[in-house]
């Protein structure tokens, strides 16, 4: 395959190529497929006992930012829920038993202390978060960077 340009062509690509705010906006593009694949993820992977949780992360109306920061691109997802953050890492909890002796929560995710008079539970974390950014990392994140790439590419071809 042999490529013959014309000079002024060749000018004309050279500084489409220079033009980083186009590049940007194709990343940001980017970035916002890879969140509404993380958002999908999310919901999936968050466990439900009310419910609340699993609509903190917007339903259809997905809250997230994503932006350039100094070591590349950054997405950021919200859940507006108070306690996501303690579901997917875990916590301790105090006189969260009920009349049975069990804890409000899944045997299997506690363990029980006894601190003085009081009952002192540690509930072991969901790792939702980390899951859903592996599945969707595992799902070859270049499918959602490469189609934006080629298409400011083919921009800066002048197609």
């Amino acid at each position: 395959m042999r490529l013959k340009w014309e000079k002024d062509e060749l000018d004309r690509f050279v500084s489409r190529l220079e033009t980083v705010t186009e590049f940007q906006k194709a990343m940001k593009e980017a970035c916002q497929d890879i969140a509404r694949a993380l958002h999908k993820a999310l919901e999936q992977k968050t466990p439900v006992i009310s419910g609340k949780l699993k609509s903190g992360w917007g339903g259809n109306n997905l809250l997230f930012t994503a932006k350039r920061v100094s070591t590349g691109y950054q997405v950021e997802l919200i859940n507006q829920v108070e306690y996501a953050t303690y579901v997917n890492d875990g916590h301790y909890s105090y006189n969260q038993f009920n009349k049975g002796g069990q804890p409000y929560v899944v045997k299997n995710r506690t363990v029980r202390y006894y601190q003085g008079n009081r009952d002192k539970t540690f509930v072991f974390g969901v790792f939702f978060v980390e899951k859903s950014v592996v599945e969707v990392g595992n799902s070859r994140i270049e499918q959602y960077v490469f189609p934006h790439i080629e298409k400011w590419f083919r921009w800066c071809l002048g197609d």
